[in-house]
């Protein structure tokens, strides 16, 4: 999905193949879906009206906080008086369509996940991160070529195949933590080719996210480095720490804009403060129906152009992931995913080196959009995270009964 973009279309062209792949995938998936209950209907004689009861049961009995927010989501975005709300702006077709089908990649992979196979998608993740790794130094070194070394300093910022450096740093980030985590956790010692070649894929990965240019992912990750390692001469691997760290900077995410607009620390000449401030301005002199239920997806740029706000620029995000949810998709969503999101990482009771890897990874993307927007297939990445990371907490005995209730 990464490598997806239109050439014919410029800047444009990432974001919108990926969208339409995503779009495909979420078809796919539902085909395949329909068939898979088909099937287990046929083999099993599982009458109809039976499975819609269990379906019912299985998902409005402990999962209903799902439903409640696609039902808000839904809601929120029909009720608005234009159609970019459904489609999209022309720079990015983001809009409901593209968010109902993450929303079916996410439940597909929630149903279908488990302690092993899960391993897939972080294998994946993994690759998809080597990837953009080996395309952003290919385009630096033809960069070089054609210029000299010197320029790199001169404000040249890989990007990979996703036409922007914040962005393909999310993905690069990730497969760095998963590169460390295999290297400093898993006994690996005496496989030693093993080793070496997840040694080169650290150093691949270090240099495409330096010569990235962005700060912001540097800190991000050597502040992940400390803690990890912190956190290993505390009883092995203490869970409460990231736990504890996730939560708050989660927190903060919502918060920080908010606690900057109101001590009024705005920074002169900071466009993304400037991006909060103006945000946060509209908001406030709204209407209780926006307040509320926000304004649609990817019609802020609309917005800010209808109330004549930050006019010299063309602006659709807010470089802020919870601020941009408020203000897509209401007060009620936003609240519900903090809460999913917070109580999935302190639900562990134990330590376990697969959760605490989906932790940390859910950790640094929610520390990264703090301050960073995000691609699509970014959004990809954290709810399949975050769908892995409910399955890992399900207990076997309530996994084994949410799926034999699909097919007995």
């Amino acid at each position: 999905m990464p490598n997806l973009f239109y050439q014919n279309l410029s800047n444009r062209g990432y974001e919108l193949a990926k969208v339409d792949g995503i779009k495909f995938l979420a078809v796919l998936l539902t085909i395949t879906n329909i068939v898979y209950a088909i099937i287990q209907i046929y083999l099993y004689k599982v009458n109809f009206i039976n499975l819609l009861q269990k379906l019912k049961h299985i998902f409005f009995s402990k999962h209903i906080l799902f439903f409640i927010f696609l039902f808000f989501v839904i809601l929120n975005n029909l009720s608005q008086e234009h159609t970019i709300a459904i489609h999209g702006n022309f720079w990015r077709s983001q809009g409901l369509l593209i968010y109902l089908a993450i929303f079916i990649v996410f439940i597909t992979t929630w149903i279908f996940t488990n302690k092993k196979n899960y391993k897939f998608i972080v294998i994946s993740l993994f690759l998809s991160g080597i990837i953009q790794s080996l395309v952003s130094i290919v385009k630096l070194k033809n960069y070089i070529y054609v210029n000299n070394i010197s320029k790199i300093f001169d404000g040249f910022f890989i990007n990979g195949n996703f036409g922007q450096t914040n962005f393909v740093t999310y993905t690069l980030g990730i497969s760095f933590i998963i590169t460390y985590f295999e290297l400093r956790i898993k006994n690996i010692d005496k496989y030693f080719v093993a080793n070496y070649l997840l040694s080169i894929c650290l150093i691949l990965q270090t240099l495409a996210i330096y010569f990235s240019g962005s700060l912001w992912t540097i800190i991000c990750l050597i502040s992940f480095v400390l803690i990890f390692e912190i956190s290993l001469k505390i009883n092995k691997f203490n869970k409460k720490i990231i736990q504890s760290i996730t939560s708050l900077f989660l927190i903060i995410s919502f918060l920080f804009p908010f606690l900057l607009y109101i001590l009024k620390l705005q920074i002169t000449g900071d466009l993304r403060i400037q991006i909060w401030f103006s945000v946060i301005e509209l908001l406030s002199k709204s209407n209780i129906h926006i307040l509320f239920a926000g304004i649609g997806f990817d019609y802020l740029g609309e917005w800010l152009k209808t109330n004549n706000v930050l006019t010299n620029f063309y602006i659709d995000r807010a470089h802020n992931f919870t601020l941009d949810m408020y203000v897509s998709m209401g007060l009620i969503p936003t609240i519900i995913f903090i809460y999913f999101t917070i109580r999935n990482l302190v639900q562990i009771e134990k330590t376990d080196q697969n959760k605490n890897l989906i932790m940390m990874l859910v950790m640094f993307w929610i520390i990264k959009s703090v301050i960073h927007e995000f691609s699509i297939v970014n959004l990809i990445e954290l709810t399949t995270l975050l769908a892995i990371l409910n399955r890992l907490n399900t207990k076997k005995e309530d996994y084994n009964r949410t799926f034999k209730n699909f097919i007995t």
